[in-house]
């Protein structure tokens, strides 16, 4: 499968989709860009705020940008007067959704911390609809807005149980798939997979000239246990579910391992480079950490004036 090639000087959208690597993407990206021309939109109720004021930027400041990069769907290139190339990175859809998950329980900042505490897996999955087929939705351009809308997360955060046909927000459908197909096809310069981060960050190298040696791993779920099984009738229950996400999944890795062919030596270069970099020592990893947040509070702070 073929993927759109971009052209010098295209502002690059990264579409983030939640608990797929792309908190450590972000802080790679803010390394190779000038952090005064990110525009960042942040997860939670931030992130409404954030787009509407997108969309309302004037056309000299949007013609700054370099990126654009959040929890957001696909259609912002249409908010820019400038050429623009998307990319974004796919997760396993089961491997998501348990990670989701462990990272409810773990973050406590998270608006369903505190109730997920006493929910399994299956109940989580039940009482948080909207993390179901994301990928799918997001890429499809369903708005975020319309995929967990306020009362949903509300009555989630209560330990409410909402039955599926009375859920208030989009639900994936045949022809959201179809989009989503489309537009990885159409607009997507890159589509990486989490489980393959090194080979697609060797990618992101090679599309977008990107300069990367080593790289910190940014907000991993810290409870979820290493040697973690899923029953066999669970994984069957979620992967119905996300029976979307896991048709554009396949896409998405059909386009990667196609990406992967095709720049095979290259890539294998890098991989080597990046392997034969120095670890750095524990006042480095600080200093290195501490940078790639500061760098993140100047694009979050230009972002907003």
């Amino acid at each position: 499968m073929t993927q759109c090639v971009p052209e010098q000087g295209d502002t690059l959208i990264f579409l983030h989709v939640p608990k797929t690597a792309g908190t450590t993407l972000n802080r790679i990206i803010e390394t190779q860009y000038n952090p005064l021309q990110i525009y960042s939109i942040p997860g939670g109720l931030g992130s409404h705020w954030s787009m509407k004021k997108l969309r309302r930027a004037s056309p000299k400041r949007l013609r700054k940008l370099q990126v654009v990069k959040g929890h957001m769907e696909y259609g912002f290139h249409r908010y820019l007067p400038q050429r623009a190339t998307y990319m974004t990175i796919l997760r396993e859809p089961v491997d998501r959704i348990v990670s989701s998950y462990y990272y409810a329980m773990s973050y406590r900042h998270h608006p369903l911390h505190r109730i997920v505490q006493s929910k399994s897996l299956v109940e989580f999955c039940e009482l948080a609809p909207w993390v179901h087929n994301l990928q799918t939705k997001l890429i499809g351009g369903i708005p975020v807005a319309e995929i967990n809308p306020r009362p949903a997360v509300l009555a989630a955060q209560r330990g409410e149980f909402v039955p599926w046909h009375e859920f208030a927000g989009r639900h994936c459908e045949q022809q959201t798939l179809d989009a989503a197909g489309e537009h990885l096809k159409n607009r997507f310069s890159l589509v990486g997979l989490t489980e393959h981060f090194n080979d697609t960050l060797a990618l992101m190298q090679i599309t977008y000239g990107w300069k990367i040696s080593r790289f910190l791993r940014f907000r991993q779920s810290s409870k979820r246990p290493g040697s973690l099984v899923v029953p066999d009738e669970v994984i069957a229950q979620i992967t119905e579910m996300n029976k979307f996400d896991v048709e554009l999944y396949r896409q998405g890795e059909k386009m990667f391992q196609s990406s992967l062919a095709q720049h095979k030596d290259q890539v294998s270069d890098i991989l080597a480079r990046m392997a034969a970099a120095p670890e750095p020592g524990r006042l480095s990893a600080t200093f290195q950490e501490c940078s790639a947040w500061g760098r993140f509070a100047v694009s979050l702070v230009r972002s907003a004036l």
